[in-house]
């Protein structure tokens, strides 16, 4: 039986319908006595949400990965990404968050896209695989590359 999709859905490259949250210019992180950071062990593996961060102030925090409430944080190393470690978190007592250099940050856009679709999508066994199958890099420090998910 072919596959088709309901009514009115059409099938669009994520980039296309997704944003990637990038660190907007002229935020000053040092403006803010302590900033939630999230690391890889936060990262939940088999939950939709989380809410668990670390407080750091500015000067803890040498690299990061800028992300908002409400977005995906897609983890993108072996065996984090295989393992299916990815998670939402809503609400953060800064107006972002900084996270681990080894996840994608990405938000719905409100009327076009929804985060919670594209975060059990991402789980699906086939996707994951397929997407784990194109990974880079060394054995055992393999990543996602960006380029891939924004095409997918």
């Amino acid at each position: 039986m072919p596959k088709t999709l309901p009514i009115g859905w059409s099938t669009a490259v994520l980039q296309d319908k997704f944003d990637f949250t990038k660190k907007p210019r002229g935020l000053r992180i040092g403006d803010y006595p302590e900033i939630p950071f999230v690391p890889m062990e936060l990262v939940p593996q088999g939950s939709l949400y989380f809410s668990r961060f670390n407080l750091k102030s500015p000067d803890e925090i040498s690299s990061g990965t800028y992300f908002e409430p409400n977005d995906l944080l897609l983890s993108k190393i072996t065996p984090s990404f295989e393992n299916g470690k990815q998670g939402i978190i809503h609400k953060l007592p800064t107006p972002f968050g900084i996270a681990t250099t080894e996840v994608i940050p990405i938000k719905g856009r409100e009327d076009e896209s929804h985060i919670l679709f594209l975060a059990f999508y991402l789980v699906k066994d086939d996707v994951r695989k397929w997407m784990a199958g194109k990974m880079e890099g060394s054995t055992g420090r393999q990543r996602l590359p960006s380029n891939l998910v924004k095409n997918l």
